[in-house]
């Protein structure tokens, strides 16, 4: 796994902590927590992917891998990035436990991905986007990475705050 320092947040009335310090003394917790693993969201998410088992699938902000792991079975290759290492090292373990070795995990920020331009056919980010630390920096290298044909497909059920 690579690490990656955190981007800045931007200023704002409320602070609030990295995704990093967040996450990581909760990520066997969240691995089993019943609405990500199973929650209504993730049947029309897997649906609106489209996936004809040819895709490379980027998912950020994956944590454990609640939409990562079930894309994988329909892709050829899924790569699940986190800020958390915690919670990318919980979601080897569950993708290990289900046979799943078309998964990689990268630790990395939405912000600065490490992957070549037009890379995935498909990159998806569910409940997670409003965690990252800069949205439009997220945005410009999820459309930086997403070949042109490709899809992107976000659900988040959480906006952030207008500064």
């Amino acid at each position: 796994m690579t690490s990656h320092e955190p981007v800045p947040a931007s200023t704002s009335a409320t602070p609030r902590k990295p995704a990093t310090e967040q996450f990581a003394p909760v990520a066997a917790d969240y691995a089993l927590f019943s609405y990500h693993v199973a929650g209504p969201d993730l049947a029309p998410m897997l649906a609106a992917g489209e996936m004809t088992g040819e895709e490379r699938v980027l998912d950020i902000g994956s944590g454990p891998g609640p939409t990562a792991l079930p894309f994988a079975p329909a892709a050829r290759e899924v790569v699940a990035s986190d800020p958390t290492e915690a919670m990318l090292d919980q979601g080897l373990r569950l993708a290990r436990e289900r046979g799943l070795e078309n998964v990689r995990f990268e630790c990395t920020g939405a912000e600065s991905l490490p992957f070549a331009a037009d890379t995935f056919d498909r990159v998806t980010s569910r409940q997670s986007a409003h965690h990252y630390e800069d949205i439009e920096a997220a945005m410009r290298e999820v459309a930086r990475v997403l070949r042109p044909e490709g899809r992107f497909v976000l659900i988040d059920t959480v906006a952030p705050e207008d500064e």
